[in-house]
């Protein structure tokens, strides 16, 4: 069992499981860069997964760490919101919190019959009531950083890749 404590220390989560990954960082010269994680163990529902999202960091480059969570299910076809920082000894800490569908729909649409979709705000990490984050990824920096990097919001989203026969 691993702990650990959220962005700005707001609170402690406790994961249960965790996997390396390999985390690749390309910032583009108009200030979005793509983020790429393919999980390197084969955990149950982990094989083959990768991850793919946007962020506004100024990082580039390739790391390889941990990444920490509670059930296998949060690594396949899941959407989520991310906030990362720099945390001391250069270690990058990603957060990712899930994106529910009343979120991601502006239109509100209704839940399916029998389903209850959370309602969960978005909120920012030093925010009284800060979301725990469903995931999070701890790692060293990739080398092709500035030198402060400042905390930084992003999108991901785990999809397992069709198996070519």
């Amino acid at each position: 069992m691993s702990t650990v404590s959220p962005a700005k220390e707001v609170a402690t989560q406790t994961f249960t499981q965790s996997t390396t990954c390999k985390l690749e960082v390309h910032c583009s010269p108009f200030g979005i860069s793509g983020l790429y994680i393919k999980l390197t163990e084969n955990t149950h529902a982990s094989t083959g997964t990768v991850g793919i999202g946007s962020t506004l960091a100024r990082l580039t480059g390739s790391s390889e760490g941990n990444l920490y969570f509670n059930n296998p299910a949060d690594l396949v076809n899941q959407k989520y919101k991310l906030y990362g920082l720099v945390e001391d000894g250069d270690i990058l800490r990603i957060d990712f919190i899930k994106v529910f569908a009343e979120q991601a729909n502006t239109t509100s649409a209704p839940a399916p019959p029998g389903e209850e979709v959370p309602d969960k705000p978005i909120e920012n990490p030093e925010d009284e009531g800060y979301e725990n984050p469903d995931l999070v990824f701890r790692g060293k920096v990739p080398a092709g950083k500035p030198d402060a990097v400042e905390p930084f919001i992003g999108i991901f989203s785990f999809e397992i890749p069709p198996s070519s026969s």
